[in-house]
């Protein structure tokens, strides 16, 4: 079983995404602060990592960089209802983005697609 890793500062989009991939037989860890998240993470734990870009405490690419400097192999995604600008796109650029609304065969499909892809070694 595929397991991952779900930020996102808003309870009811961590609910309902954590709803929707473990009716696909996911694993969800679920995380509304990143910085719990941050604290939780295990090297190799995670097969995807989805992050919301736009947190109040710390956005997501300030998480993304800290998991990266914990687990270089990170397979990380952002989730992101806006346009995205960061200023240093290089830090990013084999990153990929979800944008939000995104319908529960989207949700599967993205994340089937990553992991496939993107597989962590263990």
């Amino acid at each position: 079983m595929a397991r991952v890793m779900l930020v996102d500062d808003e309870y009811d989009a961590v609910f309902a995404c954590r709803f929707i991939l473990e009716s696909y037989n996911y694993q969800v860890d679920g995380f509304t602060d990143p910085n719990l998240a941050l604290q939780a993470y295990s090297d190799g734990l995670y097969d995807l990592i989805l992050l919301d870009v736009r947190m109040p405490s710390m956005d997501g690419f300030e998480l993304y960089r800290l998991l990266k400097g914990k687990d270089e192999g990170a397979n990380i995604c952002f989730i992101t209802a806006g346009q995205i600008e960061y200023r240093e796109p290089h830090l990013f650029g084999s990153s990929i983005f979800l944008r939000k609304p995104f319908s529960n065969s989207e949700l599967i499909g993205y994340t089937d697609r990553m992991i496939k892809h993107f597989p962590i070694i263990k």
